[in-house]
């Protein structure tokens, strides 16, 4: 068998397996802050609210707020909160319900 064909298939294992593996990362568990925020976002991206996406943003931005939320979970959120500040809505929506579906689901 030719060695490129060879190292080519290799390759494309490779690149498959890992494509798989990032697939299968998620969001996992997140705290009920987390949970809570995710909803408040999805919400608000359903009306297209930019008053409510406001709102949530000053809710983070608040170092008085007492709301547990890891470091990697306030970078989804903001995340979300980005996309739905350049009119992605539908986009921001979707990943704040997936974070929220994989809850129900680690159960």
């Amino acid at each position: 068998m030719n060695s490129k064909i060879v190292f080519g298939v290799g390759c494309g294992l490779l690149l498959l397996i890992g494509v798989l593996w990032y697939a299968s990362l998620g969001y996992g568990k997140v705290s009920p802050d987390t949970y809570q925020v995710a909803k408040a976002i999805c919400g608000a991206c359903m009306e297209k609210s930019d008053k409510r996406i406001t709102k949530v943003r000053e809710l983070l931005d608040d170092d008085g707020a007492e709301i547990e939320i890891s470091a990697k979970e306030r970078g989804w959120l903001e995340n979300m909160l980005a996309m739905a500040k350049d009119g992605r809505w539908d986009l921001a929506a979707r990943e704040a319900r997936q974070l929220m579906k994989e809850q129900v689901r680690s159960k």
